[in-house]
């Protein structure tokens, strides 16, 4: 972690202690059977699965949070 940090900072960016960053994507689905208010999403209009990851510099993907309900607000995941 600390190389990492180290590379940031190398950019010149105004953070002291990240060593990655955060993405997420929503990956559509068919449409269930059962359940359907769960993974629908108003914004896209689709059924989706919710992800989110932490990529490091070097773009590997240091972490990744489990598939969400789409309908959680992303300040929640």
């Amino acid at each position: 972690l600390a190389m990492y940090n180290f590379v940031i900072k190398e950019k010149n960016a105004p953070l002291e202690t990240c060593w990655g960053f955060v993405d997420r994507t929503l990956k559509q689905i068919a449409q269930p059977i059962y359940s359907q208010e769960v993974v629908y999403n108003g914004w896209k209009r689709k059924h989706c699965l919710k992800y989110q990851a932490i990529i490091s510099p070097d773009s590997i993907m240091a972490y990744l949070y489990k598939s969400v309900k789409s309908r959680m607000y992303d300040a929640a995941v």
